[in-house]
This record gives C-alpha cells, structure tokens and sequence, in this order.
C-alpha cells in the first residue's frame, strides 16, 4: 500500500467509525461527502479523526470544505509534505 492508499484507508476508517452505518457503502477516492450523509458535526469529527492520526492542524488549512474523499487526501497529504519539511529543517 503506498502513502496515498494509506491516507484514503485512514480517511474511510475514520469515516466508518464516526457513522457505522457506512461500513457496508464502498468508498473511493472521487466519492463526494455529501453523498454520504455526514452532518457538520460528523464531519467534524472525521477531521478532528485524521488529526489525531497524523498528528496536524487541518482546520487550519480549510479541510472542512473539501468535497471529496480525494480532495481530504491530497491536504493531509500536503500538511504531512509540510511537517516532514519542518522537521527536516528543524535538523
């Protein structure tokens, strides 16, 4: 699994957890959130989810108007760019 897979696996898990209803829908990378069914506050939740994963601040960057599944990857993906560059330098 490469760290794209691993970020989108992460994002359903968290999904799946928050709304356990979703555990038999099939998710991918182009499904839209609001097809889903998450309220604000479930959606919320997903984010504040991914945070703990990765240990980020993704409100900051406006996560919580992402559309889709792949759209939420590619900012973790980002964040987690930004972090390694930070730690990098920090070195």
């Amino acid at each position: 699994m490469n760290e794209l897979e691993a970020i989108e696996q992460q994002i359903y898990d968290a999904i799946r957890k928050v709304k356990p209803s979703l555990q038999a829908i099939p998710l991918a990378p182009e499904t839209r959130f609001e097809n889903l069914g998450l309220e604000s506050l479930e959606r919320a939740i997903v984010v504040f989810e991914l945070e703990d994963a990765y240990d980020l601040s993704i409100l900051d960057e406006s996560l919580d108007t992402f559309e889709t599944i792949a759209e939420a990857r590619d900012v973790v993906l980002m964040l987690l760019g930004r972090k390694q560059k930070r730690a990098e330098g920090a070195a």
